[in-house]
């Protein structure tokens, strides 16, 4: 029997072990990058996060750095220590610290070391003239407030832009930070003092390692609505401390938003609704939260719900809403919750233009799914799921289009309000439930 060899199909298959062969091997190195990937920016591990904390306090004992709190954390007979890691990446750190009360802080910052990158320090050698570092200090808050929350304040005298922001600090050099300008100027124009000029250098790279921050920026600039963002408590270096805040999404309080009761989540649909009118109108500007979920809310001990994530946070003119040059369809010029509008005609986006609004977001992305047909009783059931389901997709100039969320008009947002209220009123609630 004669045997025949096709040695094309011998040929395409040993092609084709070839061609899975070398998947194979490019899938173990790709999943491996992967692994590296994880650990270097996102893996929780407290080793690396005391190690920060660590590198920190060893800038602090060279006097490279200071702060209100340094010595809480980094003195022998410290008084706060790390309890856990909550995130850990290149670009965010968020550390539990546990205070010698029983109670816990958070530990905030963008960055993992203070003088990593060039561009992290404002002076890299001490400074010889005070009142030039002033000046250049003057000129680096005036550009931070315009780039980060579009706050322009010329018609400030110069040293009333540091007081702003720490008047009521704990400042080292209070004397000449705080003091008028024109007293520096008569004081230090022509006077040089070694130890002033270190410790003037040390402490004008830790406030610009503070106020490059966004979050922080934010927070400290409207500490007097600390109801409204977590209060800040102090910092060292590049690292901010704040009061500690629950999430919304902690398995506890997702046990009695998830059971049947219906106070609890009507009185936290009450307080969301108080936020979003305060963060629409109780600031210089409208602040545009760009990541609205319930896992970017927190409460306090005291029971008030607070905006615990700032970081996707944008006044007008600031929200990045120009991710593409050309656009197709409306989310080619969305940035996350806040949604851009795209001209079809010429495929061009509507720079810094927003849509919607923070109140059609918390309706479609939180209301909807906490005030739930079946825990509203029935006395108010089809009206209140009528103004949730119209604040969720309200009708607006682009009717025509399916694909497009306009912004919720505010009289729903008090017709909600009312009914709430009412609600809680009749079951005499005056506090908290969490």
């Amino acid at each position: 029997m004669k045997i025949t060899i096709h040695w094309g199909r011998v040929f395409g298959l040993f092609i084709a072990i070839i061609v899975v062969f070398i998947a194979i091997i490019c899938f173990k190195l790709i999943n491996k990058s992967n692994q590296f990937n994880d650990e270097d920016i996102g893996q929780c591990d407290m080793h690396e996060a005391q190690k920060i904390i660590d590198n920190l306090c060893e800038l602090y004992s060279l006097s490279q750095v200071t702060g209100s709190h340094c010595s809480s954390l980094c003195n022998i007979n410290s008084t706060l220590t790390l309890a856990q890691c909550l995130s850990l990446s290149q670009s965010k750190i968020v550390l539990l610290m546990s205070t010698n009360t029983s109670s816990y802080i958070v530990l905030k910052s963008r960055r993992r070391y203070f003088d990593k990158h060039p561009t992290d320090l404002l002076f890299h050698e001490p400074i010889v003239s005070i009142p030039s570092a002033l000046l250049t200090f003057y000129g680096i808050i005036n550009s931070t407030l315009d780039g980060h929350l579009g706050i322009s304040i010329d018609d400030l005298k110069k040293e009333d832009l540091i007081r702003r922001l720490f008047r009521y600090d704990h400042i080292e050099n209070s004397m000449i930070l705080l003091d008028k300008f024109e007293d520096v100027i008569i004081k230090y124009n022509d006077y040089y003092e070694h130890n002033l000029a270190l410790s003037l250098t040390t402490e004008l790279n830790t406030l610009y390692s503070l106020i490059t921050q966004h979050e922080f920026l934010l927070s400290h600039y409207y500490r007097s609505k600390h109801e409204l963002m977590p209060k800040i408590i102090g910092w060292c270096g590049h690292i901010y401390l704040t009061e500690h805040l629950t999430p919304l999404n902690h398995p506890m309080i997702e046990e009695q938003l998830n059971s049947q009761t219906w106070i609890p989540k009507a009185w936290l649909a009450n307080r969301l609704l108080q936020l979003i009118d305060s963060f629409d109108n109780e600031l210089h500007a409208p602040l545009h939260l760009c990541d609205l979920q319930l896992s970017n809310f927190g409460i306090n001990e005291n029971g008030n719900v607070k905006l615990l994530d700032l970081d996707m946070a944008y006044f007008d003119r600031l929200i990045p809403l120009d991710p593409a040059a050309r656009c197709r369809k409306h989310s080619d010029c969305s940035f996350f919750d806040c949604s851009g509008y795209c001209d079809k005609r010429k495929h061009r986006c509507h720079v810094n233009r927003r849509i919607n609004n923070n109140l059609q977001v918390l309706c479609e992305k939180i209301l909807l799914n906490l005030l739930k047909s079946n825990t509203i009783p029935l006395r108010l059931h089809d009206v209140l799921l009528s103004y949730v389901k119209q604040c969720s997709s309200p009708l607006g100039r682009y009717k025509r289009s399916k694909e497009l969320k306009v912004g919720a008009p505010s009289r729903f947002l008090r017709l909600m309000q009312v009914m709430l209220i009412g609600e809680l009123r009749s079951a005499n609630i005056t506090s908290y439930l969490f």
